[in-house]
Formats: C-alpha cells, structure tokens, sequence
C-alpha cells in the first residue's frame, strides 16, 4: 500500500512533465519554421537589392511583398500603406475635392461602393457597384489606391472623364464629371413624417457623425418625434469608434 500512495505523486508530475514539454517543443519548432521563413525572406530581399540588374528600393519591394502576402488571404484582408491611410483619413476627418466616391479596387477593377450623397459622382446617377473601367479615355484596369486618388481628385470646376460597366445590366456608360469640395456631413436627411415618426438618413460614419446625429435627433425630439427610422442605405461604413 505504501508504494503504490507514494507512485501516484510521482505519475502526476511526470504526465505535467510531458506536457510541459511538448508545449516546449512545439513551440520551438514553430518559432524556428517561422525564423526559417524570415531568413528566406530576407535572403530573397538582399540578393535581389544586390543583384538585380538595374537599382531598386528595398522599400518599395518589402511593400509589394506585403500587398502580395496578404492577397493570398481572403478577400477582407488587405495592406494600406501610411500614405494610402493618409489619403483614406480625408475624407472622414477633412476636406477634399474630387468626383466623390467610395471605392475599392476588387480583382484589379475599381469598384464603386458607393458616391458620396450630394457629391458629383451621386449627382450625375453613378450608382454602387459600378466599375470604373477607364479614365480619359485610357484603361485603368490594375490601378493601385493612390493611382485611383491621383487620378479622380483635382480642383473644384475642373472635368474628367470616366468609362463605367454596370454589372447588373452589362452597359457601358461615359460619364463627365465635374469636380468638386465634397460635402463630408454623416446626415443628409432628417425630418418628421406624420407628426410623431423621425426619419434620419445617414451616409458615412465620420469624425463628426455622433455629434450630428445626437443634433438631429434633438431637433426632432423637440417637434414630437416618439420613434425613429434610422435610414443606412448605401452607408459604406467609416469609423468604428463613430458607428458604436
């Protein structure tokens, strides 16, 4: 009796031995696939800034090699570099002229998510999910983000033309646009049908959308408002903190 009490304590901790090094162990294995990975990288990185014919950027390859990482994953996941961010940020915390549209470059084609309510772009009838297959003429099929912004932005009153398909018909329609400052309030419409319903439509969440919406829904408050219709069609989303 006395041996098998004391062989118990001695089974437990090997078992919590073995555990705790096989946790070790493959995490080892793991960090060193992962090292392994790098050194390739990083391998691949240097020969080709050493080696290639003509002069690189080192920078500009790390970046091309993350776009290309990430475009492996799901369609979600994407890198936007610190200018690109730069650039996405105006349009929720600034003010900036352009034709007035969100986009996002799908499979190589610029992708309209939706024209900004009261922009040029919702003026003249561009709707979500047409494609923009060529500007000035020229293809811009494989554009980059900043290709998109460079080209789409420009001064108030000044012109450009763009190509659009229409999936959901299969039309091609030309398009010209008049550029101009574009309106970055989150509520384009609140008002009170029948005496008692509010009624708020609401284009974005951007750094000014709780304050305009806590505004509005004061003003209607005032005239009687009891309920609320909250109207987030053709919203393409913005900022987290804003939208909670």
């Amino acid at each position: 009796m006395k041996n098998k009490t004391t062989n118990i304590p001695i089974l437990i901790l090997v078992l919590i031995s073995g555990a705790f090094i096989g946790i070790k162990v493959k995490d080892y294995l793991e960090e060193k696939v992962t090292n392994a990975q790098e050194y390739k990288f990083n391998e691949v990185l240097n020969y080709t800034s050493k080696y290639y014919f003509e002069e690189v950027d080192p920078k500009s390859l790390v970046e091309t090699a993350i776009e290309g990482m990430l475009d492996k994953l799901d369609p979600h996941s994407t890198y936007i570099s610190t200018e690109e961010e730069k650039l996405s940020q105006e349009s929720f915390h600034g003010e900036f002229e352009g034709i007035g549209v969100e986009f996002q470059v799908i499979k190589d084609t610029i992708t309209v998510v939706s024209p900004i309510s009261g922009g040029p772009s919702y003026k003249i009838g561009i709707l979500p999910g047409d494609k923009i297959i060529k500007i000035e003429g020229k293809s811009c099929i494989g554009f980059s983000n900043k290709n998109v912004i460079n080209s789409l932005r420009g001064e108030k009153g000044t012109e450009v033309n763009i190509t659009i398909y229409r999936p959901n018909n299969n039309k091609v329609y030309d398009f010209v646009i008049i550029r101009d400052k574009i309106p970055l309030l989150s509520v384009d419409a609140s008002l009170i049908y029948k005496d008692s319903i509010g009624y708020i439509s609401l284009s974005k969440f951007s750094e000014t959308t709780t304050e305009e919406l806590i505004h509005n829904l004061n003003e209607l408050k005032s005239e009687g408002m009891k309920k609320i219709v909250l109207d987030l069609r053709n919203n393409p989303g913005g900022l987290l903190s804003q939208a909670i």
